[in-house]
């Protein structure tokens, strides 16, 4: 459990909050706010400072018909789905080469921000935790493989014909992948 988990579950339990703990608290919700963009401006300087793109760019785009402009209002992730189709390089021909760069580098912070946002909406999972439930998955199987293959198997099989084994081992080993497969199921 996280120390934020801990103090909200302290909250409601009734305890007081100490100061650490309300400070804690404030500093988690700015990061939290901090991270996350915003899904709408109410200018082109607001989404030129959200996006990076700078404003001359943002015009010639809104120019183009981008439904991501509504009266004063930018949406951004209607800009972004826009540029996904509509590649920012079109806008940026005449475009000095320094602000040229300032795009890329937006571009990159955009995609960074997307990614934690996404991330952050449990959209992604995170490298070190599939490979551990993969492993443990892999684990559990090859322990079920063991008692199975090398102790339930042969004692129930001993002295047995080829015409009855395959049966048992085809039914055997559909009963496991069952397991298996009902192991991953919250992974498809």
């Amino acid at each position: 459990m996280t120390e934020v988990e801990q103090i909200i579950e302290k909250s409601k339990s009734g305890a007081e909050l100490t100061d650490l703990d309300k400070e804690t608290l404030r500093q988690y919700k700015a990061a939290q706010t901090a991270t996350k963009r915003p899904t709408c401006v109410d200018s082109m300087a607001a989404a030129a400072g959200v996006t990076g793109i700078p404003e001359p760019v943002l015009k010639k785009i809104k120019a183009d018909n981008c439904g991501a402009f509504r009266g004063s209002r930018i949406y951004i992730d209607e800009l972004d789905t826009f540029l996904e189709s509509n590649p920012l390089e079109k806008y940026t021909s005449e475009i000095p080469q320094k602000e040229y760069f300032e795009i890329e580098i937006a571009k990159e912070r955009r995609r960074k921000l997307k990614l934690e946002n996404d991330i952050e909406e449990g959209l992604y999972l995170k490298r070190e935790t599939v490979s551990a439930e993969i492993y443990a998955l892999g684990k559990q199987l090859q322990t079920v493989l063991r008692r199975v293959l090398e102790n339930e198997l042969p004692i129930k099989l001993a002295g047995r014909s080829v015409e009855v084994i395959k049966p048992v081992m085809r039914a055997t080993v559909d009963d496991i992948c069952r397991r298996f497969e009902a192991g991953t199921s919250e992974w498809k």
